[in-house]
């Protein structure tokens, strides 16, 4: 049996949201200080207010977005990303705060420049902070194992996705019986096996990464109360799809069940409201500046497409959009004229009906960029659910639990799974990225949309296009 370490909590994780507390505390009012120092020659009180009153500012917008648990992620953005945009509204808002002061008060004016060379140093300093004690408590948290109560069908389809996603971490399983046990295939060589013949009290004093409690285990009245205390001595108890959820950042959808639909928070976006309003006024008023910002490579990628091959440039196709009602969807033309002479088919990596242009219109995404027009339409949002063919969607509502879920929002020229998973398709490609879809559908924010779009320009600066 695996050897547990005693005590109650993990002390570093602890830990380590008052140790970067305390170090952003001191490093920004020490930068606050020598500037002040290098620029006046001492310390003036009546400046130091102001100055001091702007560090305030930017630990209240830190502390805001959450930024003190480096290894957690809030609408997709790690703390890395959170502090570099908390610093950079912060800048933008005591700048212009700085305005009415220096007309007033001008002995109490700041050199904005000087304050941005201090606030991006400072913003240099947390990053780089956040990540190296992020990889700490990582590593710190592998030490500790998982326990996995219950292995009925769902729990061992959790154990494959475990198995491919090759996560570090220690899991202890425990079953019916020693029978159940000896009976389950384990291909993960981190995974421990035990019995349900171990009593579970000992774990509760005993500090653990989480508990998930899966299928194929009745859960009696005692197993609560044991599984109530280890969540009040701080140990996160899951379900299998949180479990997924909070681990992978997807929801696999053969873990699914309606119970869990019915139970569980989220999917804000489907209730429409205030939400989808904001989001739908959002898409037209940046998908209207898109057309200009890009006007010109537009008019270079329709011009090289007419040189590299004959045929029409946008290319418009049938696809599924919101509720299921069909559109035409539009893109730029990247393969050859009649390239579906021979049938409806999925699109390989290198498919030979890609032209020359074609495939670096895939790479960097340009092909989509048509779909603007869709977003002005009504008929797609600048982030959503990539739009499916119908020809593929009969087939794969029969194969894929859940799947028409993706229809309740509209479809989008980017998201969730797209800047996650790699560009594939098929059957197998399609249920992975319907995990992603549904995680996008369940958690969806402006923020979630915001880090989409980051993580878009990145793909798109790394070639990690299709």
């Amino acid at each position: 049996m695996l050897e547990v370490k005693s005590g109650k909590v993990r002390r570093i994780a602890k830990m380590i949201p008052r140790l970067i507390f305390i170090a952003d505390i001191i490093s920004l009012f020490t930068l606050i200080t020598l500037d002040l120092y290098l620029r006046i020659g001492y310390i003036q009180v009546i400046s130091s207010v102001v100055m001091y009153g702007f560090g305030l500012f930017i630990i209240i917008g830190l502390y805001l977005l959450d930024t003190y648990h480096p290894d957690k992620q809030i609408a997709g953005m790690r703390s890395g990303a959170r502090v570099l945009l908390s610093n950079s509204i912060t800048y933008i808002i005591c700048s212009y705060l700085s305005y009415p002061i220096k007309i007033r008060l001008p002995e109490l004016s700041i050199d904005k420049i000087t304050f941005l060379y201090g606030i991006t140093l400072f913003t240099f300093f947390a990053i780089t902070m956040r990540l190296f004690l992020a990889k700490l408590e990582r590593l710190d948290g592998e030490k500790y194992p998982w326990l996995l109560i219950g292995l009925g069908e769902k729990s061992k389809t959790f154990i494959n996705i475990l198995d491919q996603e090759k996560i570090k971490s220690q899991f202890i399983l425990i079953g019916k019986d020693k029978q159940d046990i000896s009976q389950f295939k384990v291909q993960n060589q981190l995974l421990i096996k035990t019995d349900h013949s171990l009593h579970l009290e000992h774990w509760i004093q005993s500090p653990l990464a989480g508990v998930i409690v899966g299928d194929g285990l009745g859960i009696s009245e005692s197993l609560v109360r044991i599984l109530m205390k280890l969540r009040l001595y701080g140990t996160p108890v899951y379900k299998l799809p949180d479990a997924c959820e909070e681990l992978f950042l997807k929801i696999s959808p053969s873990l699914l069940d309606d119970n869990w639909f019915t139970f569980n928070n989220g999917f804000n976006l489907i209730s429409g409201g205030i939400t989808i309003r904001l989001k739908t006024i959002m898409d037209f008023i940046f998908a209207m500046m898109l057309i200009v910002l890009l006007s010109p490579i537009l008019i270079i990628t329709a011009i090289l497409i007419k040189l590299d091959s004959p045929g029409t440039i946008i290319y418009h196709q049938k696809r599924t959009g919101l509720h299921g009602k069909t559109f035409q969807i539009y893109k730029f033309r990247s393969m050859y004229e009649n390239a579906e002479e021979k049938g409806v088919q999925w699109t390989s990596k290198r498919d030979l009906r890609i032209t020359r242009v074609g495939y670096w219109l895939r790479i960097l995404r340009i092909d989509e960029l048509p779909q603007i027009i869709n977003v002005l339409r009504g008929e797609m949002s600048l982030i959503g659910p990539r739009p499916e063919r119908p020809e593929f969607d009969v087939q794969l509502e029969k194969i894929i639990p859940y799947y028409e879920l993706r229809y309740l929002v509209k479809p989008g020229i980017t998201g969730w799974a797209q800047v996650y998973y790699p560009y594939g398709a098929s059957i197998e490609d399609a249920y992975e990225k319907l995990a992603y879809d549904l995680y996008y559908i369940k958690n969806y924010s402006l923020w979630l949309d915001f880090a989409i779009t980051l993580k878009t320009i990145r793909v798109i600066l790394l070639g990690k296009g299709r």
